[in-house]
Formats: structure tokens, C-alpha cells, sequence
């Protein structure tokens, strides 16, 4: 409802005449209960109101957020987020009569709020107390909203759905085939079940569309009338009440399946909440009924054999997940092979919502008795599958991602995702093209699994890794603490805004091995470098707000490695000392952003070593 009117002309057209000549500023803000803080907290809410706010409104900040215009204005750059105290001033200053503006906020969401909601209604209520801001909010009719908010205007969603849901219901019982074309049920108790549904629904176009479904298993298996209503009848009101209902009456032998995919889509979600599980992948991995043993090999289809696997995996979710899972259609190239781009969806967020319920998966209908079952595993097979199925790196970073949570969650499988990873990789056209010629360097699979390890930090996979072994075959060729921190294989095609973090574990591995940080690199007939001439160019030696100890640890691996001796004997070698003192102190400037005092003590203790280490190297050159 809050998106259908946030933005309406006629809303729009009803708020400008109520501003009269003056601007008005819309901003909106969605509260989810399941989301993060920032989503679902009183804080966040006005943090996100008066972000829209000034991002429309620059020309506000100066005199709504004083304090933090007059640091940034003093060349701060490290600004902090507005307190509460400061929150509160800004809304106080955008309600005065001496702001030039008319403000209109639409809240959705209100009972979702995770805080005490009283609070969250007063704030509401102060935003509304002010002659230029109108609010528009949204709520479940929660019995503290319903006391608080008692006296404002209100529209009931009932009563404005109630034409629609009977147009729905009326349209789904009569245009079944039992109905329209057999007279399988008399008007009288068509009537019946319209009224009835629209009674219980209360509003909810889901429940009425969950609802339906349940009675279009009762055509289809010629219910009488009064089978049917007890259908209805057996419903339970509430949508989470429905989802156990729905999950609680499936066929035995289809719950494992239902768990699985559930499971699966659901995880899927929780790490990417703004992506979509691709369809393909996912039926390849629902045939083979989740076993990782069963997902080594990427099977190629045609595009007809491509289509027959999407309608199966329609109809399996309709009859093992009873419409909670949908399939979804766009409309363009997938990944330019011709392919329809299909995925798989929670028909609702609510749905989403019942399975992130504390203590849910221990439903009999949702435990999964499979002991080989690996979640996080078998969604970095299919997001390996899905990047070998396109033949480009489009899916790449949503690969990445997953294996990474298997680095987590399941570390004894690390080894052989990576190498899926690899496979899809080395099979892509685009990738032996433009970013890494695998033929030239004669790499394994096992190889690539190396440099992909290195390249996205999987520090667990590297130290297990026999670096000798590969240094022995590619030393000439391939640099690893070059490629640590160039990263030529995927990062330059992913384009990442922000770097990625390089694991000391890793580089720690990689010189106990054998890597030398002034080992000569030909980088044409003329020029040369060195793995640590790279890495002091990297944005890893600036200051950053996490990782600095972590940069810091490797900076001091490199210079115990025989870093700062190379400057005297190679001429190639840039001198880096004299930012080493500074970067040392920039390091511990502000060790109270590090998280504990024991990383605080050990940043002291690094940089010291390092200042040392510099010293000395000058007391070497004056001897």
C-alpha cells in the first residue's frame, strides 16, 4: 500500500496544494523486523528519513546538522554518524516555521518495529506535531499502535481490498474447468466460499491467494461443497498460522525435498537479500537431491532440454513447497547463450520472515534428516554452475561470496568448491581470453584453485596448499606475492569499489615457502619490480578503518623477509623507509578504532618493530 501511494499523482498533486508554492521533500522509509538494526530501530529510522531528506536538500545540512557540517567543513574526513541528541535537533529544526520547506515522510511497516513501540509512535507523532511535515504511516493494528495512533485519520486495508479479493476469488472458483464447464458447484455455494474466504482473509490478498490454492486441490480432486468449505474452514487465520498448515500437509515423501529447497532459498536470501537464486542451477542441484558427491560434473543442456528442466522445476515446487517458492521470468539474454533468465523466489517476504522464526527448522516438516546435506556448499555449486552455464564472469562476485561462506561454515569442503570455482573458469571463453591466459602458464585446476585462493583472501585453502611444489613449475612465470596482490584472475573483471582484504595467514604461508618480497619482477625489457615495491604501491599501506593490523602484520613479514635490506643491492628497488615512519605512526594515531585492547597492543607492538627495523637499515648505510 505505502509503495502504491508513495509517488501517486494524485498524492503528489493533494501535497503540493497543501504546501501551496513552497517544495515539497518526500522521503520514505520501510521498516523490516528481520532486517538489520539499522532497518528496524527507531535510530535508523530517522538516520534514513533525513538522509532522503538532505540528499534532496544539501543546502539543509549547514543549519540542521551543525556539528557535523562544521567538521567536515574543517577537513575531517573520518565523520562520525549523528548522535541521538543531534538527530532529534535536526527533525526539531526541519519542523520549524522558519525552514523553507514542506516535508512529507511515508513510514511502512510501524509494527515491525524492534524497539519499545511507544517510542516509535511518539517519534512519529513529534514529526506530525509540525505545521510543514505531514506523515503517512503504515501498521499492522497492533494494539499499541491502534491505542496511540487512535485519533489520526485512518484508512483500514479491508475495506479497501474487499472489492479486489472478491473479484479474485470469484475468478479463480468459477473459471476452473470442475466449475465452468461441469456446474460442479451450484451458485449458492459458489457465494458460500467467496463470502467465506473474504471473511477469513480480513484483508490479506495473500492469505486469500494461499487460500485458493487450497481449494483449486479440492476441485481437482472433486471435493463436494461442503468438503470444500471445510477446507476453508481448517485454514488458520493468521499467514504464519497458514505457512505450518501448508508445510504440516504435505505428503510424507515430499518433506525432505520442500526442507531442502526451502532451506536452500531461504540461506540464499539471508546472505544476499537483495539477490535472486538463479532457476537452472537450481534444478540441476534438486535432481541430483542435493549431494554434493552428485554435483561434481557441470552437465550442458540444450535450450529445449533447458526449458523442459524449468517447467519440471515449476511444477515440483508447486507440489513440494505448495506455492511458497515461485519461479520468476525475465526477459532478456542468459548470459548470452539465449537462455531465458529464470529464478526461484519466496512467493512473499512474509514467507521469509515465518522461516527466520526462532527455532523454526526444528519442525518436523522442516528437519532435514540427511546427514550429506551441506547448504553452504551445494549454493557454491550452484553458483559455480550458473558461472560455467554463462560463460562470462556475471555471477562471478555472487560465487565468490558463497565460497567464502563454505571457508565459514563448512571449511572441509573448501578445497573441492575451489575447485569447481577453478573448473568454471579455466571452461569460460571470456576468462582464457581476456583476464588470465591459462594455456600460456600450463596450470592445473589445482593451480588456479591457488591463485583464486589468493586473489579472495581463503587463507584456510592457501596454508594447506603445497606453494613449493608450484613455485617449482611456474617461478618463472607467475610471481604468487605479485599475484597475492595484483590479483589478475577475476578482482579486475569484478570491479570492486573496495579493495579486498590480503590475509596475513596467507602471505605468511606463501614466505615460509619460499616467496621472496625482493625478488626481481620483468615487467618489459626495461623495467623491473618487486613484490614489496608492489605492495607499498597498494592501497593496503594507506590508512584504512579495518584491516590496518592486518596490513601492518604483513608490512613486517615482508621487512623480517629481507624487505628493507633490497634497496642497497638492487637498484630497482624504491626506498621506503622514510613512509614507513610515517605510515607507523599514522597506524597507531587511533588505536581505539580497533576492536580489542589485545589488537591495540599488538599494533603498538608491530609498529615498533617496524621503526626499529628502519633504524637499523639507516644505521647499516652510515657503516
Amino acid at each position: 500500500m505505502k509503495k502504491f501511494l508513495h509517488g501517486h499523482p494524485k498524492v503528489m498533486s493533494s501535497l503540493q496544494k497543501w504546501a501551496g508554492t513552497t517544495k515539497v521533500t518526500v522521503a520514505s522509509f520501510y521498516l523490516w523486523n528481520v532486517g538489520s538494526v539499522e532497518q528496524s530501530s527507531q535510530k535508523g529510522l530517522a538516520q534514513g528519513l533525513l538522509y532522503h531528506v538532505l540528499e534532496q536538500n544539501p543546502a539543509l545540512i549547514p543549519a540542521v546538522l551543525p556539528h557535523m557540517w562544521k567538521e567536515a567543513q574543517s577537513g575531517t574526513v573520518d565523520l562520525k554518524p549523528p548522535t541521538d541528541i543531534e538527530l532529534k535537533t535536526a527533525f526539531k529544526q526541519l519542523g520549524a516555521e522558519t525552514t523553507n520547506g514542506a516535508f512529507a515522510f511515508f513510514i511502512d511497516g510501524l509494527d515491525e518495529f524492534t524497539g519499545n513501540h511507544v517510542d516509535g509512535i511518539e517519534f512519529v507523532k513529534s514529526l506530525a506535531a509540525s505545521t510543514n511535515i505531514k506523515v503517512l504511516v503504515s501498521s499492522r493494528p497492533i494494539d499499541t499502535c491502534v491505542a496511540k495512533l487512535s485519533s489520526a485519520p485512518k484508512l483500514r486495508l479491508q475495506d479497501l481490498t474487499k472489492p479486489d479479493i472478491e473479484k479474485y476469488v470469484n475468478d479463480v472458483i468459477r473459471t476452473h474447468p470442475s466449475v465452468a464447464k461441469h456446474s460442479y458447484l451450484s451458485d449458492t455455494s459458489i457465494e458460500g466460499l467467496v463470502s467465506d474466504m473474504q471473511s477469513k482473509a480480513d484483508g490479506v490478498f495473500l492469505w486469500v491467494v494461499l487460500g485458493c490454492r487450497t481449494l483449486l486441490e479440492g476441485f481437482g480432486a472433486y471435493d463436494s461443497a461442503e468438503e470444500l468449505r471445510s477446507r476453508v474452514d481448517e485454514l488458520p487465520a493468521e499467514l504464519e498460522s497458514l505457512f505450518r498448515h501448508i508445510l504440516n500437509g504435505l505428503p510424507p515423501h515430499f518433506l525432505q525435498q520442500a526442507a531442502k529447497l526451502l532451506r536452500v532459498c531461504y540461506v540464499d536470501r539471508c546472505l544476499r537479500p537483495s539477490g535472486t537464486l538463479a532457476a537452472i542451477p537450481l534444478a540441476w542441484a534438486h535432481e541430483k537431491d542435493m549431494h554434493i558427491d552428485a554435483l561434481e560434473q557441470f552437465p550442458h543442456f540444450s535450450d529445449d532440454e533447458t526449458g523442459r528442466k524449468f517447467i519440471i522445476l515449476e511444477g515440483r515446487l508447486r507440489s513440494r513447497c505448495r506455492g511458497l517458492l515461485e519461479t520468476h521470468t525475465v526477459h532478456d539474454d542468459y548470459g548470452g547463450n539465449g537462455y531465458s533468465h529464470w529464478t526461484v523466489g519466496f512467493m512473499h517476504r512474509t514467507v521469509f520472515e515465518f522461516l527466520n522464526t526462532p527455532d523454526i527448522w526444528q519442525m518436523d516438516c522442516l528437519r532435514i534428516d540427511d546427514d550429506h546435506f551441506d547448504v553452504t556448499t551445494v549454493l557454491a555449486y550452484m553458483s559455480c554452475y550458473e558461472l560455467w552455464l554463462q560463460d562470462s564472469f556475471a555471477s562471478a562476485s555472487t560465487t565468490l561470496w558463497h565460497i567464502s561462506q563454505v571457508e565459514q561454515k563448512s571449511p572441509t569442503n573448501l578445497s573441492r568448491t575451489l575447485n569447481r570455482l577453478a573448473f568454471a573458469v579455466m571452461q569460460s571463453k571470456d576468462g582464457c581470453r581476456n583476464f588470465f591466459l591459462v594455456s600460456q602458464h600450463n596450470l592445473s585446476v589445482d593451480d588456479l584453485s591457488l591463485l583464486l585462493a589468493l586473489e579472495f583472501d581463503l587463507p584456510t585453502f592457501v596454508q594447506n596448499y603445497d606453494v613449493r611444489r608450484f613455485n617449482t613449475q611456474h617461478k618463472l612465470s607467475i610471481n604468487l606475492l605479485q599475484h597475492t596482490f595484483e590479483k589478475h584472475v577475476l578482482y579486475v573483471e569484478l570491479k570492486y569499489e573496495n579493495y579486498l582484504p590480503i590475509s596475513a595467514v596467507s602471505v605468511a604461508h606463501l614466505i615460509a615457502s619460499g616467496c621472496d618480497p625482493t625478488e626481481s619482477i620483468a615487467l618489459s625489457e626495461q623495467d623491473t619490480t618487486t613484490p614489496w615495491e608492489i605492495w607499498m604501491e597498494t592501497e593496503h599501506t594507506n590508512v584504512k578503518e579495518t584491516g590496518d593490523l592486518e596490513n601492518a602484520e604483513i608490512t613486517m613479514m615482508m621487512i623480517r623477509a629481507g624487505a628493507l635490506c633490497a634497496h642497497a643491492g638492487l637498484t630497482h628497488t624504491k626506498d621506503y623507509r622514510a613512509r614507513l615512519i610515517q605510515q607507523s605512526g599514522e597506524w597507531q594515531k587511533d588505536l581505539s578504532r580497533m576492536k580489542t585492547v589485545q589488537d591495540q597492543e599488538k599494533m603498538k607492538q608491530v609498529c615498533n618493530e617496524i621503526m626499529q627495523a628502519v633504524e637499523a637499515s639507516y644505521r647499516s648505510d652510515s657503516e
